[in-house]
């Protein structure tokens, strides 16, 4: 939700590194994603199957995984751990996560723990679709 903040961060924090904010389309050719990862020393991106792109990676590169509340799937460390990048994970709080219908800071399903929303499909898609406000101060 604050993406430009974010940006502005990332620029101030890596003044030495060449920071780009790219937002792939149904229209961006494969080969242009292919070639703009392969010059990405840091990859941040929310979950999703974007982060399989790391494979376009020189393997010792960083990836930094932006997940809402209480969202998470195993299965992407593992991925990008087994190319040879290293992993970090941001979980937004629940105040800065805004479930899609309902208003910044409300849980669709209170109460329910990570491990049983991920087995319920509702729950883990709500929380997986969540759109993120990212604490700049946190990141």
């Amino acid at each position: 939700m604050n993406l430009a903040e974010l940006t502005e961060v990332v620029q101030n924090t890596a003044r030495g590194l060449k920071v780009e904010s790219v937002n792939w389309d149904g229209d961006t050719d494969f080969n242009i994603q292919a070639m703009q990862m392969a010059r990405t020393r840091i990859m941040i991106a929310t979950h999703g199957s974007i982060l399989n792109h790391n494979a376009f990676m020189e393997a010792g590169g960083v990836v930094i995984e932006i997940n809402a509340y209480q969202f998470l799937y195993p299965l992407t460390s593992q991925i990008v751990l087994f190319r040879g990048n290293h992993y970090l994970r941001y979980e937004a709080n629940l105040g800065n996560t805004k479930h899609q219908g309902f208003p910044l800071g409300h849980d669709p399903f209170p109460g329910i723990s990570t491990r049983r929303c991920m087995s319920d499909m509702e729950c883990q898609s709500s929380r997986r679709d969540a759109d993120v406000q990212v604490d700049v101060s946190d990141f």
